[in-house]
């Protein structure tokens, strides 16, 4: 590989200003702001690939050699892995509860 073809292929497209209801691999990672961890496009869509397969990220299928997400089921697909924990606050400690020497 050339030094030119490396550089063109560790090149980001720039981030939409609205992002579309269906989205390639590229824009998906854009998205889930996988560029923040990546060096390079390629990078991150093997990490995309990865996160289809094992962790269940919905697509539509392959179109002329790419791979289509729906914006919808990638946001459903967030939100079930969203980690909620529910607070819970201290019980107050009463008098027959401290313990005493």
């Amino acid at each position: 590989m050339s030094r030119r073809q490396a550089s063109i292929e560790s090149q980001w497209p720039p981030r939409p200003t609205v992002w579309p209801e269906v989205m390639t691999d590229i824009e998906v990672c854009l998205y889930l702001r996988l560029d923040a961890v990546h060096d390079s496009p390629a990078s991150a869509k093997r990490t995309l690939r990865y996160i289809r397969r094992n962790d269940g990220l919905p697509d539509l299928g392959r179109i002329a050699n790419r791979v289509l997400f729906r914006r919808a089921a990638v946001d459903a697909w967030l939100a079930s892995r969203e980690r909620v924990e529910p607070r819970i606050p201290n019980p107050p400690v009463t008098n027959s509860e401290s313990v005493t020497q």
